[in-house]
């Protein structure tokens, strides 16, 4: 199933709604891509998978939890500062 920015214009409760459902579709074995676009840390940390574009190319894909150590590495500017990934990529 794709969703094109299922949360955008919702409240943060209802994001939170929308994602916590698609999330359990993918836990009954269906594969959901989506675009979002500015997610709150919490809705992004639900995600399994991070496929993130920088002025229209690939700059990460691979699972969220290795964005971090991804970014940190090659990504001077996470090194300075506290990491929020969903303010940093904003810079992106």
């Amino acid at each position: 199933m794709f969703f094109d920015e299922p949360t955008s214009g919702l409240d943060s409760f209802m994001a939170m709604s929308i994602v916590d459902c698609m999330k359990s579709l993918t836990e009954k074995g269906k594969t959901i891509v989506c675009t979002i676009h500015q997610p709150s840390s919490e809705i992004f940390e639900k995600f399994d998978q991070l496929y993130l574009l920088a002025e229209g190319r690939l700059a990460f894909f691979g699972p969220l939890n290795e964005a971090k150590y991804f970014f940190q590495k090659y990504a001077s500017f996470f090194y300075y500062y506290p990491f929020n990934i969903s303010k940093k990529f904003i810079i992106i």
